[in-house]
């Protein structure tokens, strides 16, 4: 695979604004399933943003893959999209309880 755009780090802000403007309608439902606060520094608040300001990245959806970085070194040394259950757990989109992407 070919990154599409450049990699969001997890000590970005530029999702501060998504976070603010989300809080109180996720926050709830987020806390129950994936025992984390809404927060800019995980994957979810990255991907809200990306197709916010980027959404041309989204136009193809089927190939668009999206991880932590550790999710990227696996797929480039062995061309497999893996993760574990610690990383997925932080990126708030991943339920707890289920073991299972919601």
């Amino acid at each position: 695979g070919t990154p599409v755009c450049r990699a969001i780090s997890w000590n970005c802000t530029r999702t501060e604004s998504i976070v603010r403007r989300d809080h109180s309608r996720i926050e709830e439902m987020s806390k129950k399933r994936t025992g984390l606060p809404i927060a800019s520094y995980f994957s979810a608040t990255k991907l809200a943003w990306l197709r916010e300001k980027q959404n041309w990245i989204f136009n193809d959806e089927s190939q668009i893959l999206f991880g932590t970085i550790d999710t990227f070194l696996l797929y480039r040394l062995s061309g497999k999209f893996v993760t574990d259950v610690t990383n997925a757990s932080r990126t708030l989109l991943f339920n707890i309880h289920t073991l299972d992407w919601d």
